[in-house]
């Protein structure tokens, strides 16, 4: 209890500079003639990435389990190589990923500033999601989910995170029209994990679905969209085999993962079927992180459309992470899922301001509408602390620092 609560004590004391900084960037932003308003942006923009940054790129070896699986063998692999061009013709990871290894290995010398850098991809879109989407969502707030549901799952899966992250910005560039930068931003997230293009096809569909003018079409499509969900699931190694030979997956990465789960070999990949009691609760969890910001606007039927569609994208990835645990037996849905659950960024902020703001309206009382925001305060506190502080989910526990000399 002792270790847990000393670890949640170090967090809190990275992530409330952050949400000060944060909050200064969202306020100072809005002041247009204030004196030195683009110097004071830019310097608690700094801290306010920079803080859980630097904090992340010096955590010890053991904090998270894909520093040892792929990071550390990918570093020693870079230095054993002649170049860059070398380095990319060995290597099996992500073009985007193996860029940033040979930098850190071969220029900078330090396992560190991978580490820097990896969270950097992951805490910087992230930001620029916040930052753009401040006129409808507080900024602190943005980061405040971020940081209780995704930061420490970032020191695991790290990789997808940086594509997950650099989704969610493309998402909200896409909404304001900015078309050019939302393509770079898909290329990015795509050149740091294969299944991006998976996650990217989910969102379009979403969007598309949501898109319809017939409200009879699209009620129809949506209602079948669980049905079809399990129809993928029980034939889906028809479904991987068939894009895996399109070439939109890279066979030789993936079929490892075809050739487990449909139980031809007994592979390192096993540990995917394998699900902790953690594993339910924090199903479980996300379930009450839908539904509960959004009680009062199911009842009064306060929507709109970026409202429908936030809601959409974190169904759909709760859906595939619980129909997965029924039909497969794994925990594993959660890996297809992330690009969909990064949405809850946006979608528990944003349902909880629409919540107050319509509150506000029917009942004109402070204390109601702030309990709105202080209940999902509580529940994202109380989960963070339960499932990664307390029973060690992601094995990123004890948290301890470690300087990688060459």
């Amino acid at each position: 209890m002792f270790r847990a609560s000393y670890t949640f004590i170090l967090y809190l004391c990275v992530f409330i500079p952050a949400f000060f900084f944060t909050n200064c960037v969202d306020q100072y932003s809005q002041k247009r003639h204030a004196l030195n308003r683009f110097l004071i942006v830019g310097i608690c923009s700094i801290l306010a990435i920079g803080i859980p940054t630097i904090f992340a790129g010096f955590r010890g070896i053991d904090i998270g389990t894909d520093i040892k699986v792929y990071a550390v063998p990918e570093y020693k692999l870079s230095q054993l190589c002649t170049g860059l061009k070398d380095y990319l013709n060995t290597t099996k990871t992500n073009m985007g990923y193996a860029f940033i290894v040979w930098i850190s290995a071969n220029i900078m010398h330090s396992f560190n500033v991978l580490l820097i850098m990896t969270e950097l991809l992951q805490v910087g879109p992230i930001f620029l999601t916040a930052y753009i989407s401040r006129k409808h969502i507080p900024m602190w707030q943005v980061m405040f989910v971020f940081f209780f549901m995704h930061y420490v799952i970032g020191f695991n899966v790290m990789r997808q995170s940086i594509s997950a992250a650099f989704l969610l910005l493309a998402y909200v560039l896409y909404n304001e029209k900015h078309y050019k930068t939302t393509i770079i931003c898909i290329i990015i997230a795509q050149l740091f994990h294969s299944t991006a293009i998976l996650g990217c096809l989910i969102v379009g569909t979403v969007i598309a679905v949501i898109s319809i003018k017939n409200r009879c079409l699209k009620w129809t499509i949506l209602c079948m969209f669980p049905l079809m969900t399990a129809i993928f699931l029980l034939f889906w190694d028809t479904w991987i085999t068939i894009i895996l030979n399109s070439g939109l997956l890279p066979a030789d990465k993936f079929q490892i993962y075809l050739d487990v789960f449909s139980g031809k070999v007994q592979g390192p990949k096993s540990y995917m079927f394998e699900v902790e009691p953690t594993q339910y609760v924090e199903i479980a969890l996300k379930v009450v992180y839908l539904f509960f910001p959004t009680l009062y606007t199911f009842k009064y039927r306060w929507w709109d459309r970026l409202h429908k569609e936030l809601f959409l994208f974190t169904f759909v990835g709760v859906l595939i992470n619980v129909m997965v645990l029924i039909v497969m037996h794994s925990a594993y849905g959660y890996r297809l899922a992330m690009y969909l659950e990064y949405f809850f960024i946006l979608y528990i902020p944003y349902s909880c301001n629409n919540q107050m703001h319509w509150m506000k309206k029917k009942y004109d009382d402070t204390f109601k509408v702030s309990t709105s925001i202080l209940w999902n305060i509580l529940v994202l506190l109380s989960s963070f602390f339960l499932l990664y502080m307390l029973w060690g989910h992601q094995e990123t526990l004890p948290f301890y620092f470690e300087i990688y000399f060459k």
